[in-house]
């Protein structure tokens, strides 16, 4: 999952094509640019908070809201 500001540009640029099922790509538009907020560059690549992936993984169908648990599980180990 991609949160981008022009989905269409990204779609292309990326040359992806759209599908009904069996997805591997989502690009989505977000409803607030706090998503952008708090992220940091590794390699050319912008990654998001974790507190936000947390919060995109808990909202996600299928396995992804354990993948959150875990984010959220080292988030507490590292708060104390």
């Amino acid at each position: 999952m991609l949160s981008v500001d022009d989905v269409e540009s990204m779609a292309a640029a990326l040359n992806l094509r759209p599908t009904e099922t069996g997805a591997n790509v989502m690009l989505l538009a977000p409803f607030d640019d706090v998503v952008f907020e708090r992220t940091w560059k590794d390699g050319g690549l912008t990654i998001v908070a974790a507190s936000q992936a947390a919060v995109d993984l808990l909202t996600s169908p299928g396995r992804p809201p354990s993948d959150a648990e875990a984010i959220l599980e080292r988030l507490a180990g590292n708060a104390t």
